[in-house]
């Protein structure tokens, strides 16, 4: 009687496993799935949001990086054929995005909606036209930037010269396939692509690029202004925070701005900022506002 007990508690001991087991399966899976049904909306919220990869691929057609992997040898003054089908074939992606017009829904009420169409922001004929001056002008910033010369390295400590010697000699009988990733290489740096896209298009609009290339340069403004995330204003909201500490609660807008500027500017730092060009700006915008200045 009582081995029948034990077997029959034994045997309810099981089941009762079994199925905590089961149910803790079945939980897991439930959970498993929500979390894929969030990731989803989340995966699907974020395409809406942001271009499609062709047409970020196609977009990167400003960046100076974007044709690095075309550049061609040194003494080559013309791009391969390669580089003229990219082109095409990002032209074509832009095309379809940005030079024709879009069918704009307006909801009037809540029975009745109209659409609209709205006009395009680029021109696809002036592209094309302008395209092979623009792929000209590009051409010489990459080689003029891959001539650049880099700093040459220290000497270590206890070689003498016939150790520089040989190590120069040997350097000079590198091959050409070695030369040539090391010279795309440098000519992507040490700037970043933001820098070094941003370096070109100032190079261009002050060589009248912006009358040769018109259209290229609305192409680059477009493209620039773009902000694929709000991380950017996060960190401008965090030194808003640190700016206008409790210490510092009587600053206005004015100054805020000014210092705003200041704080997030990497463009210059204690030695290279240009003292006498701010002073003299300041100075003129002074005397524009009648300051009597000694």
């Amino acid at each position: 009687m009582v081995c029948s007990r034990q077997g029959a508690s034994g045997v309810g001991l099981c089941s009762i496993a079994t199925w905590a087991s089961s149910r803790a399966t079945r939980l897991e899976q439930q959970v498993m799935d929500k979390f894929a049904i969030v990731a989803r909306a989340v995966i699907d919220d974020l395409s809406a949001r942001f271009p499609p990869t062709e047409l970020a691929w196609a977009m990167g057609i400003i960046h100076p990086s974007w044709w690095l992997k075309h550049l061609p040898p040194s003494g080559e003054d013309a791009w391969p054929d390669a580089a003229h089908v990219d082109a095409k074939n990002a032209l074509q992606i832009l095309n379809t995005a940005f030079c024709t017009s879009k069918q704009v829904s307006n909801e009037t009420s809540s029975s009745s909606s109209s659409s609209s169409s709205v006009s395009p922001l680029l021109s696809y004929d002036k592209l094309e036209d302008e395209q092979c001056l623009f792929m000209h002008e590009m051409l010489h910033f990459l080689q003029r930037s891959s001539k650049a010369p880099a700093p040459a390295p220290a000497p270590r400590p206890g070689n003498n010269s016939d150790s520089s010697s040989d190590s120069s000699s040997d350097s000079g009988c590198s091959s050409a396939g070695e030369v040539e990733p090391a010279r795309k290489k440098q000519a992507a740096e040490p700037a970043t692509v933001a820098s070094r896209a941003a370096e070109f298009w100032a190079k261009l609009e002050s060589t009248g690029g912006c009358f040769r290339c018109a259209e290229w340069m609305k192409l680059a403004e477009l493209v620039l202004v773009m902000v694929p995330g709000s991380v950017e204003d996060e960190r401008m909201f965090s030194a808003l925070k640190f700016l206008k500490s409790p210490q510092r609660s009587s600053l206005k807008e004015k100054h805020i701005n000014v210092c705003a500027r200041g704080f997030k500017s990497n463009e210059f730092e204690l030695m290279s900022f240009p003292y006498p060009d701010a002073v003299g700006r300041w100075l003129d915008a002074a005397k524009k506002r009648g300051r009597y200045l000694v």
